[in-house]
């Protein structure tokens, strides 16, 4: 707009849009003035147009540069930096001078000196000429610069800004504790804080007692990266600042990887867990935040629709496989290849045998949940809607679709079409098609809902069973006459386009037949849309166990299926699964008078079965089965031989303090530490033997900070400690040994 500003009343009023839309990180600029022109670089579009100074009219449009921020002026151009490259303008015509591709990963703001335009990226500073855009000169950053965040250049300097801070409250490679002793043992119920470290609001990871960093800590706070020595006298190895959008961590061999950015801009940075020297950096699907270590390749995913496997010792992408609508994509690495088990609301669970770094499809399983097996077939999602099942070529004039069941549970029953493949997968003619028989349909609707509709051509119109006055239960049938004898071995069914899929087809038979009074046995049948019939599904030991839901009735049952491309195996009627753990299967049902019941379960034997008891609060994150022990820590202290199906620590034992909702964690050698916060008296500590059950207490009364998790759980679900115990609260970490 143009104002007077004597009174503040516009002249004129100029309305822009939004396409294409700005760059990342896009900048924009004040009006600038050129003759009589008004130069727009706009912060929310990309693009860059002139005004008319007098009149607010539209001069010329420039969307090519995807404007980021303004340079400055070199004669009568306008020299811009854009998405993916610099360029010129021409100020009187809007047409591009010039452009030059720049690096990738700028950083800062760029600057126009003189005739030189000065750019710069993580890995140096590029000059080019402002009357071309050649490039006239590279400068790699010094390496003791640490990663640079910006730089500006002022009478002739270069100054940096960088990732490598100036100092802290300890120096990096100093002891936290130069007193303490070097000389370790084994934890035990005696303990004496050895040293503390003051971090407000921070995340701490560390790595996992089996990694190669196990020794090591990580801090984030307040954008500070940090990484302890986890000893006696503790020792900050590097610390360094980083620009964290979103951030999650991992470890991976002796990497830390921090996944930073949203949408598109999110990447994988990887930093040398001893010494904080960044790696690499690549982009990443944005959802893909948990990793799996896959022999020499690392696979992130988000347990839903994608992988997303990468080299990394320098992080290079080798594959990414996306599976839509999914519900569940779940991998295991078994030493040689990936199994994946994945559901999606367009086709039966399935599971794949994935060569790990090609990402090459080896096997390809449907999971039969349901029938027994015989002329099994699911539907398949092939493309414009249609669900396709195959079965062996069969010639018939006449076929029978009976459906037994509907996606969400009701009685209806719907088509939009219904085709017919041969042997080479064409659709076979329709033209001499007629409906011969149907038990439904809705003739008081103002839609025409009559069974020829399914092989009329147009998707729009669609059968449907009776739905005005009554429901009529399943099962529905209707039956076509194809004209003459035809071959085929493929049905291809459209779901009508109604609100809530109502009629989508679940359990169907097919049968085929030249007398339409003899139908014999079905040639295929199973589910023909399996839409969210798979609630859970985790690995344990030998294969997968699947949690099913009904839709109607809420029943869920549970299945093991063993990676063999047979038949699951339902494991037990009535019963939610928790987790999996190696060979045991922690699960929850009811018995018969409605009261909640834990019980383990093994997925390879239908016959294991240890119940723990009924009324026992559980932190689910907590459980601990292991070595045949089980124990639940968190509330009413319980632990069992699994083995021999005994407790060692009754679920019916007298209530005591260890009874209480605390913190714990694992020691070796089956030890176990739980924790409750005592405020200014310190904090209550039990050292438990989980396999006679042997408890000692004692308490840490320098611990007078509410314990918290120490890390994220997807990266170290179960804390163990053998020598140095670190302990997470608000204010900070600190490290225990024996005294």
């Amino acid at each position: 707009a143009k104002c007077d500003p004597r009174d503040g009343k516009p002249d004129w009023i100029h309305y822009y849009s939004t396409s294409p839309g700005p760059g990342s990180g896009a900048l924009g600029s004040h009006p600038i003035l050129f003759d009589d022109l008004v130069i727009c670089i706009t912060k929310d579009s990309g693009k860059t147009f002139a005004l008319q100074a007098k009149t607010g009219k539209l001069v010329w449009e420039n969307t090519l540069t995807l404007g980021i921020e303004y340079l400055g002026r070199d004669q009568d151009n306008l020299i811009i930096r854009g998405q993916f490259s610099i360029a010129a303008i021409n100020l009187k015509t809007g047409q591009t001078a010039w452009h030059t591709k720049v690096p990738d990963n700028v950083i800062g703001r760029s600057q126009k000196i003189g005739s030189l335009i000065y750019l710069a990226d993580i890995h140096g500073l590029t000059e080019f000429n402002a009357s071309n855009g050649a490039i006239v000169n590279r400068i790699k950053w010094n390496s003791d610069v640490g990663q640079p965040l910006s730089f500006r250049i002022d009478k002739g300097s270069i100054y940096i800004i960088s990732d490598n801070p100036s100092g802290g409250d300890i120096a990096v490679s100093e002891p936290i504790n130069p007193d303490a002793s070097t000389e370790t043992q084994n934890l035990s119920h005696n303990l004496k804080r050895q040293w503390s470290l003051m971090r407000s609001n921070a995340t701490i990871i560390r790595a996992p007692h089996q990694s190669l960093l196990s020794d090591h800590a990580f801090i984030l706070s307040d954008g500070l990266l940090e990484c302890i020595e986890i000893s006696p006298k503790g020792q900050v190895k590097w610390r360094r600042f980083i620009n964290a959008i979103q951030p999650a961590f991992q470890i991976i061999d002796n990497k830390l990887l921090l996944l930073t950015g949203s949408g598109q801009k999110r990447q994988a940075v990887a930093f040398d867990g001893k010494n904080g020297k960044m790696l690499w950096q690549t982009k990443v699907p944005p959802e893909a935040n948990l990793l799996l270590k896959c022999g020499s390749i690392g696979l992130l995913h988000d347990k839903r629709t994608v992988l997303f496997a990468f080299d990394p010792t320098n992080g290079k992408r080798l594959w990414q496989r996306r599976v839509a609508y999914g519900n569940h994509t779940i991998p295991q690495w078994d030493g040689k290849e990936i199994n994946v088990f994945q559901t999606s609301m367009g086709r039966a669970p399935w599971h794949l045998k994935i060569e790990p770094r090609t990402g090459q499809l080896i096997e390809d399983y449907d999971v039969n949940i349901t029938n027994d097996g015989q002329n099994h077939s699911d539907g398949k999602l092939v493309g414009k809607g249609f669900y396709e099942i195959k079965f062996n070529k069969v010639e018939a004039r006449y076929i029978r679709l009976i459906m037994k069941s509907e996606v969400n549970g009701m009685g209806w029953s719907s088509a939009a079409e219904i085709n017919l493949g041969d042997e080479n997968g064409e659709n076979i003619d329709r033209s001499k098609w007629r409906a011969h028989y149907t038990n439904s349909y809705e003739p008081k609707s103002r839609m025409n809902t009559e069974l020829k509709n399914v092989f009329d051509g147009n998707p729009s119109t669609w059968w449907h069973t009776q739905w005005i006055g009554k429901i009529p239960p399943h099962p529905h049938e209707i039956q076509l006459d194809l004209g003459n004898k035809s071959s085929f071995s493929t049905m291809r069914y459209l779901p009508a386009v109604i609100i809530n899929n109502n009629g989508m087809i679940s359990e169907y038979e097919l049968y085929a037949s030249n007398n339409p009074g003899q139908w014999g046995q079905p040639i295929a049948k199973g589910i023909m849309v399996r839409r969210l019939f798979i609630d859970k599904a985790q690995f344990f030991d030998e294969g997968v166990v699947l949690e099913t839901r009904d839709r109607k009735g809420g029943q869920r049952n549970l299945y093991s299926y063993f990676l063999n491309g047979k038949k699951a195996i339902r494991l037990a009627d009535n019963h939610e699964m928790i987790s999996c753990h190696g060979k045991y299967l922690l699960a929850l049902t009811r018995n018969k008078n409605n009261q909640e019941v834990y019980v383990v379960l093994k997925p390879e034997d239908k016959n294991y079965r240890f119940e723990i008891g009924t009324g026992i609060p559980v932190d689910r994150n907590q459980v601990i089965i292991e070595n045949d022990i089980l124990c639940f820590p968190s509330h009413k202290f319980i632990i069992a031989n699994l083995a021999e199906k005994k407790f060692i620590i009754s679920p019916t034992a007298n209530k005591s303090q260890i009874d209480q909702h605390g913190y714990s964690v694992r020691i070796n050698n089956d030890k176990l530490m739980k924790f409750f916060n005592g405020g200014d008296k310190g904090a209550t500590m039990y050292f438990v033997d989980l396999k006679n059950g042997n408890i000692n207490q004692s308490i840490l009364e320098d611990q007078t900070d509410a314990i918290s998790a120490l890390s994220p759980h997807h990266i170290d679900p179960s804390p163990k400690f053998e020598k140095i115990l670190l302990l997470r609260s608000n204010i900070g970490i600190s490290a225990y040994s024996t005294n």
